[in-house]
């Protein structure tokens, strides 16, 4: 996998940058206000709107995902397999949720959310790798590199999102209970996003290894920070 794979890259990078960036912040706004906000029953947003919402914000970003993936990524055989594998995984989990599977068959149910959250997080991971290579190993513009920092930034809050998600799946009760299974990836979306953010956590009853994987996240940021701030200012 390496970048500048399109012939037209040059003239579609920024656009790119810019798509992803929009769905990755309507994401984290729709997972740390809107369905936080709606479960709690004091504002005018229902539950089920909320989460109509964040499945359309959801697939937008994982359209744009792909988008940006198929510009980016050379070995056109790994994209091919990458989409149709998202795209199994997008219709079995939604009709698993739709069938109300979790209820029926929960041992199926935690199958299939594990099939999907891997899909994703390989997708997610996919395009860090790639936003990563263009942006440290191309000759950007300081426009064109800025919005690819911004992307890889939210992008650690995704990735953390997912692994969180898929330690979740494979070890029960880890990160969210049985009962709560629905809310995984909210919770770990929250979780995520304070790490990065420097902020307290708050109080969620994760395993320990959980909350030190979450150190390893603190540590990947600030170190980023680091690189990209070495790496603009030898553009200066």
């Amino acid at each position: 996998m390496a970048s500048s794979s399109h012939p037209k890259i040059d003239q579609r990078r920024g656009p790119l940058y810019i798509w992803l960036l929009v769905c990755q912040s309507l994401s984290l706004l729709s997972n740390v206000f809107i369905v936080p906000a709606a479960r709690t029953g004091n504002y005018m947003i229902s539950e089920t709107l909320a989460a109509f919402m964040d499945l359309f914000f959801s697939l937008s970003l994982t359209t744009v995902s792909l988008f940006f993936l198929f510009h980016f990524i050379n070995k056109r055989w790994y994209f091919y397999t990458l989409a149709i594998a998202l795209t199994v995984a997008t219709i079995i989990i939604f009709i698993a949720t739709i069938i109300g599977l979790e209820k029926t068959n929960f041992h199926v149910y935690r199958i299939v959310l594990g099939f999907s959250t891997t899909v994703t997080l390989i997708m997610i991971f996919t395009s860090f790798y790639e936003a990563v290579s263009d942006v440290f190993g191309e000759k950007l513009k300081i426009r064109d590199a800025l919005l690819g920092a911004a992307n890889i930034f939210l992008l650690i809050i995704i990735l953390f999102t997912f692994i969180f998600a898929v330690i979740g799946v494979i070890v029960p009760n880890s990160v969210v209970t049985d009962a709560n299974i629905s809310k995984l990836y909210n919770t770990c979306y929250i979780y995520s996003g304070y790490i990065v953010a420097s902020m307290d956590t708050p109080d969620m009853n994760f395993a320990p290894f959980v909350r030190n994987t979450g150190v390893l996240e603190s540590i990947f940021t600030h170190l980023f920070e680091v690189m990209i701030i070495g790496r603009l200012l030898s553009k200066v």
